[in-house]
């Protein structure tokens, strides 16, 4: 029967493959970029985005175009409440992470 031996250098070899795989895994689940899901609701998007906690987007908390904003600010109150919220992804990236290819 052979004996074994560990040392050092192969416990070292062996937690870092662990370290990696576990990391690819955490890596694979968080690649949406701080994009919303493909299938967000508009109480996700203002989840998202209310930084004050008001219950509403306002243009300063807003991380889209200027264009988007105004476009979603329907009754034009300078903010972006859940009824008035876009649900889904952004326009131009149809469920797609990086947009236009």
């Amino acid at each position: 029967m052979r004996e074994y031996t560990i040392n050092s250098r192969s416990i070292v070899i062996a937690a870092t493959a662990i370290i990696l795989s576990c990391g690819g895994v955490v890596m694979a689940k968080d690649d949406s970029q701080g994009q919303p899901p493909k299938d967000a609701s508009a109480a996700d998007f203002i989840k998202r985005l209310d930084k004050d906690g008001d219950g509403k987007v306002s243009k300063v908390e807003f991380d889209g175009p200027d264009e988007h904003f105004t476009k979603s600010d329907k009754n034009k109150d300078g903010y972006i409440s859940e009824d008035e919220a876009p649900t889904g992804p952004p326009p131009g990236q149809k469920g797609q992470r990086g947009g236009r290819r």
